[in-house]
Parts: structure tokens; sequence; C-alpha cells
């Protein structure tokens, strides 16, 4: 019995101790978000945002659900950004043409090979670098593939088919690379609302491609962290609330069972355990989900949407 008990008691403190430090951290990077860009609104920003505007970031995606999707991801603020879309042409032939025709899309490459059949610009200067690159269906692994095999800057992020990022996602990413004390980092996960990774270019080329443990070979101290939702499916705050509400289910079944055996003291624990671990949860989904801040134009954009290049 003394042991059961022993068991329950280190469970439930680390069960506490784990979603009380995402509250932390979630709540440190909130308040860093929303010093940047209180800087930035006021024209102080420093050395570090002047060199995250140098920093270039190029989005993959594999697949598209539709025009509205494409119109987030370009609704941004961040000059050195591009969206490059893997797209099979022949599997959805009139979404293929609606983006052509929307922002005027031309071949540049005629001649293509393996998988690839054409790679399309945009030649409109009203918006951000949009690259689509028509190629036979596989993976989103591949797609991630084809599409950093174009993409023109030496960061890139996956975005996983469905999902859509917040509009500051790029800025917060490269004022995160440029802010490093100790260089730029290969690589940024963010932990909240869906996660993705931010990688270098070498990264993915080291690796041989993207997977699903694409930057294991990335040494911790050249790896960051955040607790932001930087990107996320929609109708769905990422699965945070989902699983701090699993975590209090499983806490208060087993408080429960605690109780059923006559045991209160054991079922106490998991209770309490269940109620820090909900009001942490809520905290935390609270400053994950504050609306995004846009600290007015960035340095080098050019025309309405910007573009480099």
């Amino acid at each position: 019995m003394l042991g059961a008990r022993l068991l329950i008691l280190l469970g439930c403190i680390a069960a506490a101790a784990h979603w009380v430090a995402v509250f932390a951290h979630a709540r440190r990077d909130a308040q860093r978000r929303r010093l940047l860009m209180r800087g930035c609104g006021t024209g102080r920003c420093g050395t570090a945002d002047e060199t995250a505007a140098e920093t270039g970031i190029s989005v993959l995606c594999s697949g598209c659900d539709g025009i509205e999707q494409v119109e987030r991801l370009l609704d941004t603020e961040y000059a050195r950004y591009e969206t490059v879309l893997a797209l099979d042409a022949a599997a959805c032939p009139e979404l293929f043409e609606t983006l052509v025709s929307r922002y005027r899309m031309i071949r540049v490459n005629p001649a293509c090979c393996g998988t690839i059949r054409g790679l399309y610009r945009s030649r409109q200067r009203g918006y951000r670098r949009l690259v689509i690159v028509d190629r036979t269906g596989g993976t989103s692994y591949d797609d991630f593939d084809a599409a950093a095999a174009v993409a023109a800057h030496d960061y890139l992020l996956p975005l996983p088919h469905g999902c859509r990022l917040r509009p500051d996602a790029a800025e917060r990413l490269a004022t995160e690379l440029a802010a490093a004390p100790d260089g730029a980092p290969e690589l940024i996960v963010s932990r909240l609302g869906e996660p993705i990774r931010l990688v270098g270019r070498e990264v993915a080329a080291r690796e041989g491609g993207f997977g699903p443990h694409t930057g294991r070979s990335v040494r911790r101290e050249r790896r960051r962290t955040l607790y932001e939702v930087l990107a996320f499916r929609p109708g769905d705050a990422g699965g945070f609330r989902r699983r701090s509400v699993a975590a209090c289910a499983v806490l208060l079944l087993g408080a429960a069972g605690c109780a059923a055996a006559g045991d209160g003291w054991a079922a106490a624990v998991p209770a309490t355990t269940a109620l820090v671990v909900w009001a942490a949860g809520r905290a935390t989904a609270a400053l994950a989900s504050e609306p995004p801040a846009h600290p007015g134009p960035q340095p080098r954009r050019t025309g309405k949407g910007g573009g480099a290049g």
C-alpha cells in the first residue's frame, strides 16, 4: 500500500511539474513577443530585429486545400519570405488553373525531369513570391524535398497538409534566429498548437531530406524551443486543450478508482493534481491564443506584398 501511494504521489508531482513548466515557458515567450512587437511598433527595433529582416524563410507546402489557404500564407508583413507549394496538377486541375490565373503564374522551366513536371512563379508584384511545383503524387515528405530543391532561402519551414500559419509566424521565427547570442540556431521547434520545425537548409541536406524526425542530427545547443502557437488547424486549438483535458480525465479516473477502494488520501492527490493541470492548461491556452500583432512594415519591402525576388 505504501509503495502504491508513493507511485501515485510521484506520478502526480511529475504531471503537475510538467504542466506548470509548460505554462512558465509559454508566459516567458508571450512576454518576449509583446516586447518585440511593442518595440517595433514604436520604431525602436534593435540590432537583432534589423538582422532578422535579412533572414530568409521558405515555407514548404504539401498540397493545398484551396485559394483561401494560399491567401493566408501570403498574408505576412515579413519581406524575405516565400511560399513554395508542391501540387499535383493532374489530380486537381481546377485548383491548379485557379491558382495560375489568380496569381498570374508563368512556367519558368519547360524541361523538367523525374517527378517534377513543371515549375511556376508569380509575376504579379502585388504579392509575395509564390512558387508552385507541379509534381506527381507522393508522400508529404517527397513534396517537401521537391519544394526545398527550388526554394530560395536558407531556412525551410515544412507545413503539413491542412495546417495554417499565424500571420506573424515568419517575423517571430526570424527574430528568434537573430536574437540567439551564440549564432543562429539550426532548428527551431514550436511545441504549442500544431508542432512545426524550422530547419536550416544544410540540416535537411545533411539528413538526406525531410522525414518524421527532421532535425535529429542537430546538437542541443543549436536548437531552440518556442512555446507559442505559430501553426494551427482550422477549428482546432492545435490539440493543446485536448491534451490538458485528457490529462485531467486520467487523473480524475485515478482519483475515482482510489476513492472506490476506500483510500481517501490517495484519491485526494490526483484530484488536486487534476485541478493544477486544468488551471495551467487553461492559462497556457489563453496565452497561446493571443491574437497576432503586426509591428508595422519591415525593411526592404517592395510593392504591396513586398516580395524578395
